[in-house]
């Protein structure tokens, strides 16, 4: 299991805080939408498991769904 499936499996998709960002705070309600956007966002476009990604972006909450949706 990996570090999203588990924040999404195990009933962590709740509204307590997940991330502490200079954009405010995200629930991890809003983590789960984020990183099934990506997610989703990925798989229309062809991108499979074993597939590179790169992320070029600043530490933000749009980097840790993406890393999230990236190895979901």
């Amino acid at each position: 299991m990996n570090a999203a499936a588990y924040l999404l499996d195990n009933g962590l998709t709740t509204d307590k805080v997940a991330l502490l960002t200079s954009e405010g705070d995200f629930t991890y309600s809003q983590l789960e939408k984020g990183v099934l956007s990506v997610a989703a966002y990925l798989r229309s476009e062809g991108i499979s498991k074993g597939d590179r990604v790169l992320i070029v972006a600043d530490s933000s909450f749009f980097w840790a769904a993406s890393y999230l949706g990236i190895i979901l």
